[in-house]
């Protein structure tokens, strides 16, 4: 959600979402708007779970 000065509202777009959470933007997303918002904020961003995984096999297995 983006609150302007006015004190206006505007909600992300599931695109913009999806962005922000680091997916492909051809990822599929079925369902409603607030359903697709529910699984985006709920989900872990795709470049900070790879980082995670890639640091987590260098500690275990060296590199």
């Amino acid at each position: 959600m983006i609150k302007f000065p006015d004190g206006t509202v505007r909600y992300y777009t599931v695109l913009e979402a999806k962005r922000i959470q680091t997916f492909p933007d051809n990822y599929p997303i079925s369902g409603s708007w607030t359903e697709a918002m529910r699984h985006l904020g709920n989900a872990v961003p795709v470049r900070l779970a790879n980082v995670i995984a890639c640091s987590l096999f260098n500690a275990v297995f060296g590199n």
